[in-house]
């Protein structure tokens, strides 16, 4: 073994060996070994966008925000092509590894090993070239894991005409003439702060509602002469996770008025 102590960054150089006796004969030098220094530190990178592809709240996530993918999508530009990406948390633990592209472009998730549990995180990503050096972190993108689904009941209690002439609560199957009834209701428990309740109407998410301790509202809008719809609710989550729909609640909207004519023909005594 030999320790060569002279070496300079960013310079090439090749290796041979040979054996050599003290009367000067030299044997047959070995094959050649060509080594490259780089001893300079890398760019920092930048994350770019981490994404989110696990229903139902998908794309790109608020830094500071909610997720429930376990596997975020982080994403990055300017490495050296062919880098090494290495992507990690807080504490310096790698959760995945990928290489730059042509361009410096580059994608890394945690593998399936590292997918990450419920809680809060501060994802980094740091770049090694081919001489083993690594870059600074990237600033963190902090995040919160939760895939846990809301746990509340929720009931629609009931739903409210205020245009005249028949004003009040309309019966389940009911009518009304109503085009921007109110609906009303209750949750089991109190909302945490990233929930909310949603309204869904014929199946679609149309709004959330106005919540109170327990109690909630909602005004809907622009409903049709002539249509029935059907409304119910749940709790989400900033993650996208969804709790259990309530009971469905059906109403019928007419706001034509009759088109008989009427005759009294007579008075009996």
């Amino acid at each position: 073994s030999y320790t060569d102590t002279s070496l300079v960054n960013a310079q090439s150089y090749k290796y041979t060996v040979r054996v050599e006796d003290a009367a000067g004969n030299r044997g047959t030098l070995s094959s050649e070994f060509t080594l490259n220094v780089d001893t300079a530190v890398p760019n920092k990178l930048a994350i770019t966008e981490v994404l989110d592809d696990e229903q139902f709240v998908v794309g790109p996530i608020t830094a500071g925000g909610y997720s429930n993918d376990r596997t975020p999508t982080v994403k990055g530009t300017g490495a050296e092509p062919n880098a090494t990406i290495i992507l990690k948390d807080a504490a310096g633990n790698v959760l995945g590894t990928t290489t730059a592209d042509a361009t410096g472009n580059w994608t890394v998730e945690p593998t399936t090993a590292n997918a990450l549990k419920d809680g809060n995180y501060q994802l980094v990503v740091t770049k090694a070239d081919k001489g083993g050096n690594e870059s600074s972190p990237t600033d963190p993108f902090v995040l919160t894991v939760d895939t846990s689904a809301p746990t509340q009941s929720v009931v629609i209690s009931n739903v409210y005409d205020d245009v005249d002439p028949k004003q009040g609560i309309v019966a389940k199957n009911g009518y009304t003439n109503d085009t921007t009834p109110t609906l009303n209701g209750t949750i089991s428990a109190g909302l945490a702060s990233n929930e909310t309740v949603v309204i869904l109407r014929d199946g679609v998410v149309i709004g959330e509602a106005t919540v109170t301790g327990t109690t909630w509202s909602y005004a809907d809008k622009d409903l049709v002469d002539g249509k029935q719809y059907t409304y119910t609710a749940r709790v989400e989550d900033s993650a996208g996770n969804q709790g259990g729909n309530s009971v469905a609640y059906t109403i019928n909207v007419d706001t034509s008025v009759p088109t008989q004519t009427v005759a009294i023909l007579n008075v009996t005594d």
